[in-house]
């Protein structure tokens, strides 16, 4: 026994992910539920979505700086500071939104242009730290997005030299 009954679906798209939603037999029915779902979407009502927070990254690069690492950071005059003016230098005027990981790897190009890896990097793991602190106040929504950027490979092995003393030390052990 087959049943003539005819199933409508409804398909929108919520910030560019497709969502389907079977409705009911009736046609009118199902263009009544995707006008109601179009209003929920254009008000922010639907899921629960909140609406964008548009954080100026440079107002909050400064609240992170004194909420978090003046408090936290003993280096934080030394390093922190620096490193936060130079990603201010470079995202200043954008909200943190606007911050992508293809800008994110612009910046990491540019400044190895300028300075060494090292330096990049510290400034990469602080801008990463920036985006999380943002994440759990409450400031931003989505991912972060130096988590898709990979630092540099650090070559950290010194170069030394022997001072007088200890040449002569390492001639009299050889010696023996």
């Amino acid at each position: 026994m087959t049943s003539d009954v005819r199933n409508y679906y409804i398909e929108y798209y919520v910030n560019g992910r497709r969502i389907r939603e079977q409705v009911g037999s009736n046609r009118g029915l199902a263009e009544q539920a995707l006008n109601k779902r179009k209003l929920e979407i254009a008000e922010n009502r639907f899921l629960d979505i909140k609406k964008e927070l548009k954080v100026n990254f440079s107002v909050f690069a400064d609240e992170y700086f004194e909420s978090h690492s003046k408090v936290n950071n003993r280096s934080w005059n030394t390093f922190d500071k620096h490193n936060i003016k130079a990603l201010k230098e470079y995202f200043g005027k954008k909200t943190l939104d606007e911050i992508s990981s293809h800008l994110v790897a612009k910046f990491k190009a540019k400044r190895m242009q300028e300075v060494l890896p090292a330096t990049v990097n510290r400034q990469l793991t602080c801008l990463k730290s920036i985006f999380n602190k943002a994440i759990a106040w409450g400031k931003f929504t989505g991912m972060n997005p130096v988590k898709a950027v990979k630092l540099f490979k650090e070559n950290n092995q010194r170069l030394r030299f022997l001072d007088r003393k200890s040449t002569n030390c390492l001639i009299a052990v050889l010696a023996n």
